[in-house]
């Protein structure tokens, strides 16, 4: 049972960092056509401009929540620990200001 609570939780998890960069790229890269001389509809602009805040805040809501609970950096799967904790501020020379409780 927990077993399979942890794996679906990292299944959400990995869904969830699927969707909001998804999101963020698709408000950001949006308006592409339109940058390059193909202009969108009334419509599509409208549509963009109603939803594309919204879209990119949920996304920047979906970073904050999961860094604030531990979910956020690649050290939840144990692959690349260093990278996140900031110890390789000491190669360069650098203090590093994460201190863990």
């Amino acid at each position: 049972m927990v077993i399979v609570l942890v794996v679906t939780f990292q299944v959400m998890n990995c869904l969830g960092w699927a969707v909001a960069c998804s999101v963020a790229l698709a408000v950001v890269y949006g308006l592409f056509e339109d940058t390059n001389g193909h202009p969108i509809s009334t419509e599509v602009a409208a549509l963009y401009n109603a939803l594309a805040r919204i879209a990119w805040g949920a996304a920047v809501c979906w970073v904050i929540f999961a860094c604030a609970t531990g979910y956020g950096g690649v050290s939840f799967y144990g692959d690349i620990r260093p990278v996140n904790d900031g110890s390789l501020c000491n190669i360069y020379g650098l203090r590093s200001s994460i201190h863990r409780a």
